[in-house]
């Protein structure tokens, strides 16, 4: 839960030091420009999609979306294929904006049951799974997936091209730069070469 506000705070972890799975970084929040409280600024709704959480979960979930600016929370069901489903049918409302899709079926089977277990394997098909039924809002919708253990370097990138998606402008503040080679097209045929 604690990484939908860290990794879109603009921000490595490195430079804004909440690393810790705690309540105690709340303090540290107002300092920072989360994504979503700039897509407010600019009139941008966004909410979070997840599984069913355990009472206790909602309740830090819920600290957490409001501290980050986030508008709205749901609960849809307990796999991943539901979350997706549910994220699916609130995309394609109108003025959706941005839409988190937390799958974290994964997460909690390797927490539970460790890494590449027969129920961590399970878990990833059916997140594999999940992200065909997102893969359909592809024509109409940019759909950006990323491993919330890592992301290969790009996860501070995201913030400042999801503002420019937008048409908001991006914080000086924000240490990644829009990634606008996501949205280009060559000329050059496949395979040509240099």
């Amino acid at each position: 839960m604690r990484r939908v506000v860290l990794v879109l705070a603009g921000v490595a972890p490195e430079t804004h030091g909440l690393i810790e799975p705690r309540l105690g970084f709340l303090a540290h929040l107002p300092a920072l420009r989360p994504l979503a409280r700039e897509l407010s600024r600019g009139g941008v709704p966004s909410q979070v999609v997840a599984s069913e959480l355990l009472p206790a979960e909602r309740a830090v979930l819920w600290a957490l979306t409001k501290a980050a600016g986030l508008g709205k929370y749901r609960s849809a069901g307990l796999r991943a294929r539901d979350v997706a489903r549910a994220a699916q049918a609130l995309v394609l409302a109108p003025s959706a904006g941005l839409t988190f899709v937390y799958l974290n079926d994964c997460d909690q089977a390797g927490h539970a049951h460790g890494w590449m277990s027969p129920q961590y394997r399970a878990a990833a098909v059916e997140v594999d799974a999940a992200i065909g039924v997102l893969a359909d809002l592809t024509e109409h919708s940019l759909v950006i997936v990323m491993a919330d253990h890592g992301g290969g370097g790009v996860s501070t990138h995201v913030p400042p091209t999801l503002l420019w998606w937008f048409g908001l402008d991006v914080p000086a503040a924000y240490e990644g730069r829009v990634l606008t080679q996501a949205f280009t097209r060559t000329s050059d045929p496949v395979g040509a070469g240099v």
